[in-house]
């Protein structure tokens, strides 16, 4: 599976259990076996799986965009395009 090659190459390249981490978006929290799947995945390969938030989503979407972006966070405007969902986020007043 892909999530298998994903964690060979953290053993490969010597990234900690505690320092691996999966999200799941969208499609999980519409999915009707998502949290199901979730729990699977932490069971057989012991990767736990943070099932977030629509807003949880946004924030880290944008966080994400700032880092590979070269300019202010109030100039990065960040669109989301999944397979449950899009979405567009920028600073607020209250910063995202």
């Amino acid at each position: 599976s892909v999530l298998r090659d994903l964690l060979e190459q953290c053993s490969k390249l010597e990234v900690a259990p505690s320092s691996r981490c999966a999200v799941a978006t969208e499609v999980f929290r519409r999915a009707a076996n998502g949290l199901k799947y979730v729990e699977q995945v932490r069971e057989e390969l012991g990767l736990v799986v943070e099932l977030v938030t629509q807003d949880e989503e946004a924030r880290l979407g944008f966080k994400t965009a700032v880092a590979l972006q070269d300019a202010p966070p109030e100039r990065v405007i960040c669109w989301d395009s999944g397979g449950a969902s899009f979405q567009i986020t920028s600073l607020d007043v209250e910063g995202v």
